[in-house]
């Protein structure tokens, strides 16, 4: 599990793991520079970026 604590502003983390289907899955991590944490879990890493872009979007955040 990925511990958001330790991650610095405009930076992201992720992993791969399978649950218990078998499926992979990717949890996803990003601190926008205004210290705002987002966090996801897709089927892919493109998707959690996309997820990631939408938020920042939404927020009015463009990192």
């Amino acid at each position: 599990m990925l511990d958001p604590r330790d991650l610095k502003p405009r930076s992201e983390q992720y992993e791969e793991y399978e649950d218990f289907r078998g499926r992979t899955l990717v949890q996803y991590d990003y601190r926008a520079s205004d210290g705002k944490l987002f966090t996801c879990v897709r089927r892919n890493y493109n998707e959690c970026v996309e997820a990631k872009n939408k938020w920042l979007s939404d927020i009015g955040k463009d990192d």
